[in-house]
């Protein structure tokens, strides 16, 4: 499969696979290493970062085992269930899910914010007010 997808700015929503295009890297992945123990579960969090302006669809995960072995995951998320017809009612049909797709549409700040209390906060407020 095609790990990365490139959209057309000339043809709306034609993709083309990302190693016919000129001008990649596309996007930064964060590398994860894990060990696990046989039978155990676990979570990763994966990040991503678009270094370039269009549409953005995440298709799928893929990674390697044991240092050898590259597996790929395509992921499929069902879209809502629509209701506007008593057709789409009975039958259960669902719309096409966007939560796996985005647009990038320019250069945007980074704000990392780490709130930590004033030593002021711990006592309690008197209810004056001063102004300067």
């Amino acid at each position: 499969p095609d790990f990365a997808r490139v959209s057309s700015p000339e043809e709306q929503r034609s993709w083309h696979p990302a190693h016919e295009v000129n001008g990649g890297p596309f996007f930064v992945v964060t590398k994860t290493d894990l060990a696990m123990e046989p039978g155990t579960t676990t979570s990763l969090e994966l990040g991503l970062c678009p270094l370039v302006t269009g549409d953005l669809e995440i298709v799928g995960v893929r990674c390697k085992l044991f240092g050898e072995i590259w597996v790929y995951h395509q992921f499929h998320i069902e879209g809502p269930l629509l209701q506007d017809t008593r057709h789409n009612r009975a039958n259960r049909v669902r719309g096409k899910s966007y939560l796996l797709e985005s647009t990038v549409e320019g250069d945007m700040p980074r704000l990392v914010v780490d709130l930590v209390p004033s030593p002021d906060a711990a006592t309690p407020s008197t209810g004056d007010t001063h102004g300067g």
